[in-house]
């Protein structure tokens, strides 16, 4: 199954062309918790202080350490590992699905479809390890493949299975079937021998790659410590042990049929995929049932085990799967095999541009905040640091005072000055809010980091009993209270001016719930609400000397859930959305 010139010539020609889409759509800034992570490991690598998150990565990390001495930035430099792994990811699948014996035309179109996936198209010009590691497995699982008729390839293949794995560990599960597969081909070729080198070539890769991962951190123990530490963590938050994650039924659609974004073309893609498996039942196809021996199990384990924020992601791993069945459904009819598969990607590469033009020309709002501080805040000002913001801290605040806190309930019960940096928009007065438009990034990247506020730490409140969760989109922020809360003011020697804007559920409106509102101890304000937008704004007597105590009851409220009006099965009364507390003055 030599290539022609001809078949030469088509693939070299899309390998130059996807390479320059891959160019073009690299990430201006870092963006994600996993990607800061990666940077501060090339600062000072150290898995007990994830840096980066066990098991460590060692390969990408050290491949990007190489190119830092090259380029002026760490994430620059992981970039440009990511993006080089990303260009040559469409010969490699193509590679892969010819030695999987499925047609040229099929191998070709699939693997194009698969480059143009937004969520494989996205994550191409970032600082993840994914694409990488899946570069090197695709090279791998076709060496493997090929050595079922060129034996040397057995031993290049398991070294690339074992550098995969140094990458990404995940790449065992994928690339262990053609591993068998050679495997076998040299036990009847009574070369048992063979295997036992190969074997011995892959455990050299992994020990010396995690191993010296491990010497590398602070100590051994501390390094196996903190993986297991890691591998609790997912068992008990991200996976469906966690009470709180949504339903495996549920999840199926996403996990199966959407697994891929771009809108109702997806499941389009899945439904052809779907085709091709049936016809491969009924034509007696080993091609495909290889492929799916593949990479389904990696996709019904992310379906049990894996953050659903992130299924965008996990699925680079296993979609490709997808891609080529797609295309080998159409396969009977090869015009029309063109045209199905050529029509997809321009749909998928018109859906994805607004997303990825907004990712290459504009700071994500984590280095935006980060910006700003370095700006406008001097190094002798006081930041407090929300736990969900310590990386993009560790990496590029130093020299500046930070506390890292959980809530601002933990500032301290005295006048505060200086900062608060956290995840989410924030309604605090004089705060500063970075955003990204949601859009079609939202289902592309991690569904975090699309708001970041750095709010004046005077002016944040502590919001007590009857207070639900802040929540935001864009740069809107909100919190739902019940029938009674109970916040906690900073001090403030004098009168105080405080503000607050809310709004009423709808449905709550014409029952005209009364609001009474008390400030240590003492009625400030009674009204009743007959509108569902609200602002008031009271000078009242402060304390200086301790934090001030606010009370605001509603003598009604409304439950969505009970009345048959929405999911939510919370009490609600009214909606803070603005809000300031300060000198009167």
């Amino acid at each position: 199954m030599e290539l022609t010139s001809r078949e030469r010539l088509l693939v070299g020609v899309a390998t130059i062309a996807v390479a320059l889409t891959r160019i073009w759509a690299r990430s201006r800034t870092l963006w994600d918790w996993d990607e800061t992570l990666f940077c501060l490991a090339l600062r000072d690598y150290d898995v007990i202080q994830h840096h980066p998150h066990p098991p460590g990565f060692p390969l990408y990390v050290a491949l990007a350490k190489i190119l830092r001495l090259f380029v002026h930035s760490d994430f620059h430099a992981l970039q440009a590992v990511t993006t080089a792994a990303a260009i040559a990811l469409f010969p490699l699948l193509f590679w892969l699905a010819y030695e999987l014996r499925f047609p040229f035309r099929t191998a070709y179109l699939g693997s194009l479809l698969f480059m143009f996936f937004p969520n494989v198209w996205f994550y191409s010009g970032t600082a993840f390890s994914d694409i990488p590691g899946l570069a090197m497995l695709f090279a791998a699982c076709a060496m493997l493949l090929r050595s079922c008729r060129d034996r040397r390839f057995y031993f290049l293949g398991a070294l690339s299975l074992g550098l995969a794995a140094a990458i990404r560990p995940q790449a065992l599960l994928i690339g262990c079937v053609p591993a068998m597969i050679a495997s076998w081909c040299r036990v009847r070729e009574k070369r048992p021998r063979d295997v036992v080198v190969a074997t011995a070539i892959g455990v050299f890769v992994l020990a010396v790659s995690y191993g010296g991962a491990a010497l590398a951190s602070q100590s051994v123990q501390g390094y196996f410590a903190t993986a297991r530490s890691l591998r609790e963590y997912v068992r008990k938050v991200d996976s469906f042990l966690n009470p709180g994650r949504q339903p495996l039924l549920s999840l199926f659609s996403d996990f199966f049929l959407r697994p891929i974004p771009g809108g109702r073309i997806s499941e389009v893609i899945s439904a052809l995929a779907l085709v091709a498996i049936v016809i491969s039942f009924v034509r007696r196809t080993p091609r495909v049932w290889l492929l799916l021996a593949m990479f389904l199990p990696f996709n019904i384990v992310g379906w049990f085990m894996l953050d659903t924020n992130s299924i965008s992601r996990y699925a680079v791993s296993y979609t490709a799967m997808y891609a080529i069945l797609a295309a080998d459904a159409l396969a009977a009819i090869p015009l029309v095999q063109t045209i199905v598969v050529a029509t997809i990607v321009v749909r998928l590469m018109w859906w994805a541009l607004p997303a990825l033009r907004d990712v290459r020309s504009t700071p994500s709002p984590p280095i935006a905040a980060m910006r700003w501080i370095r700006d406008s805040v001097p190094r002798s000002g006081r930041l407090y640091v929300h736990g969900s913001m310590g990386p993009w801290s560790s990496y590029l605040l130093d020299g500046y005072a930070t506390t890292i806190i959980e809530d601002p309930a933990e500032l301290p019960l005295r006048p505060v000055s200086g900062w608060f940096v956290t995840e989410g928009s924030t309604a605090v007065a004089g705060a500063h809010n970075f955003v990204r438009d949601r859009g079609r990034l939202f289902d592309i990247a991690r569904r975090r980091y699309f708001e970041v506020s750095v709010a004046p730490a005077s002016g944040l409140l502590r919001f007590g009993a009857g207070w639900y969760g802040e929540e935001s989109v864009g740069t809107s922020a909100w919190r739902w209270m019940s029938g009674r809360s109970e916040t906690l003011l900073p001090p403030i020697a004098g009168n105080a001016r405080l503000s607050v804007g809310f709004d009423l559920p709808t449905e709550l409106v014409p029952r005209q719930p009364a609001i009474t509102v008390t400030l240590n101890g003492q009625v400030i304000d009674r009204f009743v609400c007959t509108m569902s937008s609200v602002k008031k704004s009271w000078i009242v007597p402060a304390r200086g000397d301790a934090w001030n105590q606010l009370v605001m009851t509603l003598d009604k409220v409304i439950n969505p859930a009970k009345e048959g009006l929405a999911p939510d099965a919370r009490d609600l009364g009214l909606n803070l959305t603005s809000y300031s507390w300060g000198p009167a003055g």
